[in-house]
């Protein structure tokens, strides 16, 4: 099996959908909505408590204006009675004592469950705030106490890219392979890499979206007109860093100019300071200067250079670690002399400065370090290399 780095970095970059991830945020509105219900029920269970004592109280009250309205007006006649009416009375007596506890002991246990709910609704109350407070601020707050209700698992879209480059970037590719009965194997798959890498397909653009279905970042369409500054300001801005950059190999190319058509550029002077050079010319695409087009936004070019790769010899279980680091310049090469504010005719690029450096580039050349044993190899026996790790290093 053979991929290119290129493919690894696209796969690692690719917009991928998840039929199974759980959002927090989801999480935390399905536990609100199930934590308001719940005090809502609470709450309408102690209303209805309320009503009904309420009611309870009221009818006992009219009972006993009744009962005394009654008295009043008749007096009590005392009569006699034989003894199986007391003995008939006494035990309605007894029985209206008995219902009468029991009432008691009912009333009782519904003031002991109204506090319990009484407690329940002040609880719920505060974990509901809890609940929104963390919705607000952040999502990932721990909230200890409170049970997480989680929604059924829909379909989300996931995507990395890499917003900020970074001046060395250290590329590691995993080569494990994990089988169905759980050992771990060594994926010897080649994975072919070139001594320059454009990071610039897998970096953000500076525009967002929102969309589920789109790339995370994109370079969307601008609507202006070719004629106004915007547009000259965004077509220079599109082009690859500044108008002079240092080469890969600054001691046999001297400085390599970076420009589309001709214009003329003023060596940095120390003496004179930094002299800023001429803008290159904005090609057009036809049209009168007044007409409106859609242009792409501008893409910064991220360019990386190979420094170091890690190999490994062996099996996933055991094996042995092999470094690869690029060699400095041999001593006694030096920068060709540069004559200060001289100005340059700049064609394309590349052209220019063949006068004034040496056209010669030396191969690339690594050291390969294996424990105590150092080697100097050429870049080819670097390229063949079964890469571990990748080390690259910005422009």
């Amino acid at each position: 099996a053979q991929c290119t780095l290129e493919d690894c970095l696209d796969l690692y970059t690719r917009l991928d959908t998840l039929d199974d991830f759980q959002c927090r945020r989801c999480t935390l509105i399905a536990t609100l909505a199930a934590y308001k219900e719940r005090l809502e029920s609470v709450r309408g269970r102690l209303i209805l408590v309320q009503i009904a004592a309420a009611k309870k109280e009221a009818a006992r009250l009219e009972r006993e204006a009744a009962e005394g309205k009654g008295a009043a007006e008749g007096g009590v006649e005392a009569e006699e009675k034989g003894e199986e009416e007391t003995k008939e009375e006494e035990g309605e007596e007894k029985e209206k004592e008995k219902q009468e506890n029991g009432q008691a002991q009912v009333q009782a246990n519904i003031e002991k469950k109204n506090l319990k709910d009484e407690d329940l609704m002040h609880k719920l109350e505060k974990d509901v705030k809890k609940i929104e407070d963390a919705l607000k601020v952040d999502v990932e707050r721990f909230l200890p106490g409170i049970t997480l209700i989680t929604p059924p698992p829909t379909r989300t879209t996931k995507h990395t890219m890499i917003a900020n480059p970074p001046r060395a970037l250290c590329l590691h590719l995993s080569r494990s392979v994990y089988q169905s009965d759980g050992t771990v194997l060594k994926n010897v798959c080649r994975v072919t890499f070139s001594e320059k890498l454009d990071l610039s397909p897998f970096t953000t653009t500076g525009h967002l979206s929102t969309k589920a279905e789109a790339n995370l970042s994109g370079p969307p369409s601008l609507t202006h007109s070719q004629g106004s500054d915007w547009y000259h300001r965004k077509r220079l801005n599109s082009f690859s860093h500044t108008s002079v950059r240092p080469s890969s190999n600054p001691a046999r190319e001297g400085l390599s100019i970076a420009l589309g058509s001709t214009s003329k550029i003023l060596v940095h002077s120390p003496d004179r300071g930094a002299v800023t050079s001429p803008i290159p010319s904005v090609p057009h695409s036809g049209g009168s200067s007044g007409s409106s087009n859609s242009v792409p936004a501008p893409v910064r070019s991220v360019q990386y250079r190979l420094q170091a790769v890690v190999v490994h010899y062996g099996s996933h279980e055991s094996g042995h670690f092999v470094a690869y680091r690029r060699k400095k310049l041999p001593t006694g090469d030096h920068v060709p002399h540069v004559m200060i504010g001289q100005v340059v005719e700049v064609g394309h690029i590349g052209e220019g400065l063949s006068s004034l450096v040496s056209p010669e580039k030396k191969p690339s050349r690594f050291w390969q370090v294996s424990d105590e044993e150092v080697l100097e190899v050429d870049l080819d026996t670097v390229m063949n290399s079964e890469a571990y790790m990748l080390f690259y290093e910005r422009e």
